[in-house]
């Protein structure tokens, strides 16, 4: 493994130690900005709440309204945090910019 590249942006690897760091990473935004569906077309909010919802607009109203888990910042929630804009930032742009 020496000599490999870390791809992540430098704000994804601050904010994954600031998760280790604190225990929690406040500001999810499960159903709103990312979901599950289930094979039988249930929608959940995430992979560690089992809860089922028969549409999006039920899970946003019932579960991400009042959503305040900080339990988790996997590679969804981690990219899915972020504005369109600094995604583009941090991922396309450099890309444009570098060669691999």
């Amino acid at each position: 493994m020496a000599g490999r590249k870390i791809r992540n942006p430098v704000s994804i690897l601050e904010n994954t130690y600031n998760f280790f760091h604190d225990g929690r990473r406040p500001g999810c935004k499960a159903g709103r900005r990312f979901l599950l569906v289930t094979p039988d077309g249930y929608h959940r909010p995430c992979a560690h709440k089992p809860l089922k919802f028969r549409s999006q607009e039920e899970l946003v109203e019932c579960f991400s309204k009042s959503n305040d888990c900080g339990g988790c910042y996997v590679a969804i929630r981690s990219y899915c945090d972020k504005s369109y804009g600094d995604l583009m930032r941090e991922q396309i742009i450099p890309r444009l910019v570098h060669k691999y």
